[in-house]
């Protein structure tokens, strides 16, 4: 079913070139479709190897996959073609921008207050060490230290929740930073020329009578 997913996915690209074409911009998850195809999928020779274990199985199903994709990559090219100057000044760097920024904005923010508690802790710690434990000086100070540890610990926790889902947004803009629709044309290309390959090799298989 490798195929029959290349294919769906490809017809929500499909979808979005069209949207792009119209208002010329898309929001940061709508133009990861493009790149998270991308890569996904520019392994081509996954296609081939899903094919072969296709054809052994069910050719039949084969075929009406290598046809459904072979449309889908066809209507991507025709879209492609027509609006070539569209997708050639494709640029999505100001979307990741504007979803990135804030968030490392965010992080840092969160990350200085957690340091900051932390700096304030380890100044009370390092007078307590100075000061008798029986003194209502010590007291009072051990036991703000305790109620800073606390906070530290919790903007602590935030911090690095906020960087674990800052780090993964940021990988997923990485991805699409320098990303060129041209990319996308090239491996729809290769995806068609298999598709169609796939669609004359049962054809001859049945031609011969061999399935």
């Amino acid at each position: 079913m490798y195929i029959a997913e290349i294919t769906e996915r490809l017809l929500e690209v499909n979808r979005l070139l069209l949207k792009y074409i119209k208002d010329t911009e898309l929001t940061f998850e709508e133009n990861l479709v493009f790149s998270g195809f991308y890569h996904d999928y520019k392994d081509i020779n996954s296609i081939i190897n899903s094919a072969e274990k296709e054809l052994n199985d069910s050719p039949a199903i084969l075929m009406e996959q290598a046809k459904a994709l072979s449309a889908a990559a066809s209507d991507f090219l025709a879209t492609y073609e027509s609006h070539e100057d569209i997708f050639g000044s494709y640029n999505p760097q100001p979307v990741c921008d504007r979803h990135i920024k804030p968030l490392e904005k965010e992080y840092d923010s969160i990350a200085y207050a957690a340091s900051q508690l932390w700096k304030r802790y380890s100044q009370m710690s390092v007078r307590m060490d100075y000061l008798n434990p029986e003194d209502d000086d010590y007291k009072a100070i051990e036991k703000e230290s305790e109620e800073v540890k606390a906070r530290y610990e919790a903007e602590k926790a935030k911090s690095d929740e906020t960087y674990r889902f800052y780090t993964a947004e940021r990988e997923k803009t990485a991805k699409l930073y320098f990303f060129e629709m041209i990319y996308l044309e090239m491996l729809v290309v290769r995806m068609k020329r298999i598709a169609d390959s796939i669609i004359k090799d049962i054809e001859e298989l049945k031609s011969e009578g061999k399935i």
